[in-house]
């Protein structure tokens, strides 16, 4: 009978052990899960912070865009001296924030396209004439002081624009 007393102990002994043993683990289990709460509230904070960012640049960039669509309707007079030289200038000079800029004002061939570049905005015009004489986007953005992400995307509107 104490033999069976003695293995009962052991067991018991054993039980407690493991019990420990779990409880220690789910506890630190608890508390990683715990922090892994906590940054991921972290983080969800952050996106929240920049897809507000990220609203407020797209919104300020529609602004803009509309801006340039509302001044490229206004005459300008570098359209009436291109006017007077009737039309025999293929580039014309402009500055933009001190900035020179050449852009192409006839077709090359002496065509105009249907696509009429003369509609889209002055800024558009910039960004796409520089592209053409090779600056890169960032340079374009530079010396337009303007954000490389709008320089980007005037390029793949006015390039979708051209393909329709």
């Amino acid at each position: 009978m104490t033999g069976l007393l003695i293995v009962s102990i052991i067991v018991l002994a054993i039980t407690l052990v493991t019990i420990t043993k779990h409880k220690r683990f789910l506890e630190s289990y608890y508390q990683e899960l715990l922090q892994t709460l906590q940054d991921s509230q972290v983080v969800k904070s952050d996106l929240e912070k920049l897809m507000n960012q990220a609203v407020q640049l797209s919104s300020e960039m529609v602004s803009r865009l509309e801006q340039s669509v509302i001044e490229t309707k206004q005459p300008m007079p570098e359209d009436n001296r291109n006017d007077q030289l009737g039309g025999a200038e293929e580039t014309g000079f402009y500055l933009h924030n001190d900035h020179p800029v050449f852009m192409e004002t006839s077709d090359p061939n002496g065509l105009q396209n249907q696509d009429s570049n003369m509609e889209l905005p002055m800024l558009y015009h910039q960004v796409v004439s520089l592209y053409q004489q090779g600056y890169s986007i960032k340079d374009i953005a530079s010396r337009l002081n303007r954000g490389q992400g709008e320089v980007s995307l005037i390029l793949s509107i006015t390039s979708k624009r051209r393909a329709i």
